[in-house]
């Protein structure tokens, strides 16, 4: 239907379905009135109503008063079980009455594959949970109780590290269980404290076929690189202070291993050690290859004791191996003597060996003597009537004689007629004055003439042939030989090298180039030395201590600004050894420490800014008195003086200083000498 222009229809218009007025302009709604539908969906115009509500119903976790008005109460219930999520929460704070009757808070999660609480925290100093539960007596603190978790782990850490590097004393622990004892246990008390606990019981009857492994504590430690330094460590304790200390107490129940050491290479190899009833402990050593390799070495770096109550028992499975003798058994008094180089034998074993051969321990007179000479033709001389009396005679030229029970039988030259000794020769008989020719004489003394010097050969003696004794020149008796580097000896019987006499001649001279008091001002610093002043006009009011950076003894060189170049001496000329003679006397209460002198040289600087190096050439080390004041000589002189050529133009540091702290010493009062010999 579609109308033009405008046109009033006095009809009754009804719609079956949906009806849309469009472009309604905007105006004002007549007042009283309102547009709606009567009870026969009419749409009419009604007076408008005014006032109180007349009603209110409460809903789930809803309470209030007067719903019926005039002015109703709406209250929120304390327990709303009825919401099922939230929005996001800024925070959260639950405080229970002290008469509830129940957990202050209880998470149930029926989703079984969603967490029951998820807390994702970036916090970076403050704990991401923090538990305090200061009155807890036989309660935990956190309680986790769980049942048929399979192979899942109850309580599981989870951490990825990601630092490559650690701060300087505080290694990371993943679980840290960290407890002070404050409280003082009174007398006849005890208090026993569990840094962790671990308690596992099988309390099934389990099947005869099954097997259960239950491991109180089980850690893995591995390095996927050994590149670097790295040490991985299975177990690491420190148990200090108290009065029993025990590293591992364990209880094992009898006829199992304490202790089982296992080979990485073949976890089947392996050492186990158990003890049983009355501490009886055994090691043993297992190769599950049967190749009978598992051996059992104790290296010791020093020696090894086997303090036995009782026996030490060896029970080889062939034999024992001692100084590369494989020995097999020891032979007793009562077994067979065998002749082998495997086995030892017993005193008693060796006594009877010795008397199986006729040998006897009683004593007696002698029954029987037999004498065998050297003829020989008419056999022993023997005498067995008890007494054994012999004679034994000399004759031409040997004679016989006795003192007790000991017969000399020696030559008698007197009775020795030359000519009928045996193999002589009258043609090779020769008196001292026929010899006209010798050969080579080998040994012997000459007691005959001086020989002429025209018979003595040009070559004939030589230094290596002189003896040590002394060589007599024109009535000169010289038993000694001064060189270069011994002491002048001023006598008759010694000769000198030209060198030792130049060195008489040319006299070097010494030069002292310190002989003053100084005063050490301050106390001691381990291992820095006083050498000089830096502050004020005294140059022997040592106050600045120079660092050495390590031990005094052993660090070669360190390093001082360059205004502390005038700490040192310039050496006027060349030189060869250097002596210190040093007394120092510290205040306070040093006791027996360490007082050290030591000498540096370094390069003269002209024109430079540049820090100065010392290197050490000597140190000598004693120790201050323990409970006293006192001077404390410390020198270096004699076979302790610094030997060495140093040219002219060196200077030299000497410093005073210890190695050693804590210390009390203090403002030491001192005086030096410092020579150095000319070369």
């Amino acid at each position: 239907m579609k109308w033009i222009g405008q046109h009033i229809v006095d009809l009754i218009a009804r719609f079956r379905s949906d009806v849309y007025l469009e472009d309604i302009d905007t105006g004002t709604i007549a007042s009283g009135g309102n547009l709606g539908l009567d009870s026969n969906n009419k749409i009419v115009k009604a007076t408008e109503t005014t006032g109180d509500l007349t009603g209110i119903t409460a809903g789930t976790g809803l309470s209030g008063t007067d719903l019926t008005g005039p002015v109703p109460t709406l209250n929120v219930d304390a327990a709303q079980t009825g919401i099922t999520s939230l929005g996001t929460l800024s925070s959260l704070a639950v405080t229970s009455a002290s008469d509830l009757g129940s957990s202050a808070m209880i998470l149930r999660n029926n989703d079984v594959d969603k967490h029951a609480l998820e807390i994702i925290g970036n916090n970076t100093t403050a704990n991401v949970v923090d538990i305090t539960a200061l009155t807890a007596t036989t309660g935990s603190a956190i309680k986790v109780q769980g049942n048929d978790q399979s192979d899942e782990s109850v309580v599981l850490v989870k951490v990825s590290d990601n630092e490559t590097v650690s701060t300087p004393g505080t290694p990371r622990a993943l679980i840290e269980a960290d407890a002070s004892k404050t409280g003082v246990v009174a007398s006849t008390e005890s208090r026993l404290i569990y840094g962790i606990r671990s308690t596992l019981t099988d309390t099934a009857t389990n099947h005869a076929n099954s097997g259960v492994v239950l491991t109180a504590f089980k850690g893995t430690v591995d390095s996927a690189s050994t590149s670097g330094l790295n040490y991985n460590t299975g177990l690491d304790l420190s148990v200090t202070d108290a009065t029993y200390n025990t590293g591992i107490s364990l209880l094992v129940e009898d006829g199992g291993d304490d202790i089982v050491m296992k080979s990485s290479a073949d976890p089947g190899d392996l050492c186990t050690i158990a003890t049983t009833t009355h501490g009886a402990t055994k090691i043993t050593t297992i190769d599950d290859d049967l190749h009978a390799a598992a051996h059992f070495e104790i290296e010791a770096d020093g020696d090894i004791t086997l303090d036995a109550a009782g026996q030490i028992k060896l029970e080889p499975g062939t034999s024992v191996l001692w100084d590369s003798l494989a020995l097999t058994g020891i032979q007793a008094s009562s077994e067979s003597f065998g002749d082998n180089d495997v086995s030892l034998m017993t005193s008693a074993a060796i006594n009877d060996r010795i008397e199986s051969f006729g040998y006897t321990t009683n004593t007696g007179d002698i029954t029987g003597v037999s004498f065998t000479t050297d003829s020989g033709g008419a056999g022993r001389a023997s005498d067995t009537d008890g007494t054994a009396d012999f004679s034994i005679l000399g004759t031409s030229g040997v004679g016989v004689t006795n003192s007790t029970t000991t017969i000399t039988v020696t030559s008698v030259p007197g009775e020795i007629d030359h000519d009928s000794l045996l193999n002589f020769a009258a043609d090779e008989h020769f008196t001292q004055a026929n010899i006209t020719t010798v050969g080579t004489i080998g040994t012997g003394v000459w007691n005959g003439d001086a020989i002429a010097h025209a018979y003595i050969a040009a070559d004939a003696i030589e230094t290596d042939n002189i003896a040590d004794a002394q060589v007599t020149v024109a009535k000169l008796h010289a038993d000694a030989i001064q060189t270069s580097g011994e002491s002048f000896a001023d006598n008759d019987t010694s000769l000198m090298t030209s060198a030792a006499i130049d060195d008489r001649i040319t006299v070097k001279s010494k030069h002292v180039l310190r002989c003053a008091a100084f005063y050490a001002n301050g106390n001691f610093v381990q291992n820095s030395l006083f050498i000089g002043n830096s502050v004020g006009n005294s140059p022997f009011n040592w106050n600045d201590q120079a660092a050495v950076g390590g031990a005094i003894s052993t660090t070669s060189s360190f390093t001082i600004v360059n205004d502390d170049e005038q700490w040192g001496i310039v050496l006027p000329v060349d030189i060869s050894k250097i002596e210190v003679q040093c007394s120092l006397r510290p205040s306070g209460n040093p006791g027996a420490i360490d007082f050290s002198v030591a000498v540096y040289t370094g390069v003269r600087s002209s024109n430079s800014s540049s820090d100065l190096t010392l290197t050490k050439i000597g140190h000598q080390s004693v120790s201050f008195n323990s409970g006293n004041q006192r001077y404390k000589q410390n020198d270096l002189t004699g076979d302790d003086a610094i030997v060495g050529n140093y040219d002219k133009g060196t200077m030299i540091y000497v410093g005073v200083g210890t190695e050693d702290a804590p210390n009390n010493a203090k403002n030491g009062r001192g005086y030096m000498n410092i020579t150095v010999t000319e070369r």
